[in-house]
């Protein structure tokens, strides 16, 4: 079991919208994970590393979840949980960006990373649990910029970065320029209401166009481009707190391009529209 490093496609951030219902926390401002904006935290009050803090959601309804992003936290000591109906619970075969060995439990006392990545078996809850003890820096208050929390709607099977695939973006709006140690290149920081032109060419793989069908008929979904371990698309600038809520602005335009010697595949372009 690996990340693989290809795009994901998520059923959106289910702390966004109807599909939560409260959220609550020992202290601080609880909004701020899962305000969308990676400037605002959620900052721990008089607590030191002898008190737990905890972040609790609960959904509007029951939910079917298998993904977790967690972005700008500064713990060393942490776990999730979710709720079973009747009691906190484990998640199973969790594996990280990190380490691609699966254990059972969202569960750290000695974690070095401010942006961890976790996949899952899929589980249906109507809560999840965060419990924070110790951070970084010994007694500095707990903080987090956003929480993700979704179900994977899958990952394309193509590396799209790579030829005979690729995948372009024209960034309509939103745009901010940060210069990067690999030759200068365009990164784009997520909470700007960014709208998006994509276009990929040359897909063939059934799984991958029936990804796209998908995205279609839902109209709204979320997209890390670093496919959650910072592989593939690290040229291009996509880190792992990067992930898109988005909702699909336009119908695809799919057209079938065939090679002199083999089928190559079809092209779509869309929109994407950052909410």
């Amino acid at each position: 079991m690996t990340i693989n490093g290809n795009a994901k496609i998520f059923y959106t951030n289910y702390l966004i919208g109807s599909q939560l219902q409260t959220a609550t926390a020992t202290t601080g401002d609880v909004e701020a994970t899962y305000d969308n904006n990676p400037e605002s935290f959620w900052i721990s009050v008089a607590s030191t590393d002898l008190i737990t803090e905890t972040i609790e959601y609960t959904f509007a309804e029951s939910m079917n979840i298998d993904r977790i992003l967690l972005v700008y936290q500064n713990w060393k000591e942490f776990n999730v949980q979710y709720w079973t109906g009747s009691a906190w619970e484990d998640f199973t075969n969790v594996i990280d960006e990190e380490d691609a060995t699966a254990v059972t439990g969202i569960s750290y006392t000695t974690n070095t990373e401010d942006v961890i990545f976790f996949e899952f078996d899929e589980v249906a809850t109507t809560k999840i649990r965060v419990e924070v003890t110790e951070t970084f820096v010994v007694d500095d208050q707990k903080t987090i910029a956003d929480v993700f929390i979704s179900l994977e709607m899958g990952t394309f099977i193509d590396d799209l970065a790579s030829s005979p695939n690729k995948i372009a973006f024209e960034w309509i709006t939103g745009e901010k320029i940060q210069k990067l140690s690999n030759q200068g290149s365009k990164l784009l920081l997520k909470g700007d209401k960014v709208k998006m032109k994509i276009a990929i060419k040359q897909l063939w793989e059934v799984t991958d166009i029936q990804l796209i069908k998908d995205m279609f008929s839902l109209r709204e979904c979320a997209i890390l481009l670093c496919g959650g371990c910072c592989g593939n698309y690290t040229h291009d600038g996509w880190r792992l707190q990067d992930v898109y809520n988005c909702v699909v602005s336009k119908s695809k335009s799919a057209t079938h391009n065939v090679g002199r010697d083999k089928d190559m595949g079809y092209d779509y372009k869309f929109e994407l529209l950052e909410v």
